[in-house]
C-alpha cells in the first residue's frame, strides 16, 4: 500500500512540477522502509533544482491539495461506513475548517459535488479509494457495523455546521 501512495506522490510531483510532492513521497518511502529507486532519486534531484531556481508549484497550492485529499478521504471513509453523501460532506467541511484554522476552508456543497471526480481521478483519489475498498473488504460484518455506528455517533455529537460552511449545491 505504501508503495502505491509513494508512486502517486511522485506522479503528482511530475504532473504539477512540485518539489513538495517529492518530499511527501520521500517521507512515505522512509516511513514504510521502501527501497529508493532511480525514479525516486531523479525526482529528488529535480525537486532540488526547482527549489534552487524557485520554480514549480508553490507551497500553498500543495497544502491545499493535501487538505483536499484528507477531506475527500474522510468523505470516502464515511460513505463506505454507511453515511450519506450530504452527512459525510458536512462532517468533512467542519473538520477541515477546524483543523486548518479557516485557511483552507471548503463548503460542504463543494465537497459533495467534487468528491466523485476526485475518487475517479488517478492522480487524486483513485489510489486512496482503492485502498479503502480493500480495507473494507477485510472487515468482518460486525467490524463494519461498529464502524458505521462510530461514524453515526461522531456525526451526532459534533456541533452543527456553521451556516457559512454549508453552501448551496448547484
Amino acid at each position: 500500500m505504501g508503495a502505491e501512495i509513494a508512486a502517486l506522490y511522485l506522479a503528482r510531483s511530475w504532473h504539477f512540477s512540485s518539489p513538495w510532492w517529492v518530499d511527501a513521497a520521500l517521507r512515505k518511502i522512509f516511513d514504510d522502509k521502501l527501497p529508493i529507486t532511480k525514479a525516486t532519486a531523479l525526482a529528488h534531484a529535480n525537486a532540488m533544482d526547482m527549489r534552487i531556481t524557485e520554480k514549480g508549484q508553490n507551497k500553498r497550492e500543495f497544502l491545499r491539495q493535501q487538505w483536499d485529499d484528507q477531506t475527500y478521504f474522510q468523505v470516502a471513509a464515511m460513505r463506505a461506513a454507511g453515511a450519506s453523501a450530504k452527512e459525510a460532506s458536512r462532517h468533512a467541511a467542519r473538520w477541515r475548517d477546524e483543523n486548518t484554522g479557516g485557511d483552507f476552508t471548503a463548503m460542504a456543497s463543494s465537497i459533495e459535488k467534487d468528491f466523485p471526480r476526485w475518487a475517479k481521478d488517478s492522480l487524486r483519489g483513485k489510489v486512496w479509494c482503492d485502498q479503502l475498498s480493500q480495507r473494507m473488504e477485510r472487515l468482518t460484518h460486525s467490524e463494519k457495523l461498529d464502524l458505521i455506528q462510530g461514524n453515526m455517533l461522531r456525526a451526532a455529537i459534533l456541533p452543527s455546521l456553521a451556516y457559512g460552511l454549508q453552501g448551496e449545491r448547484r
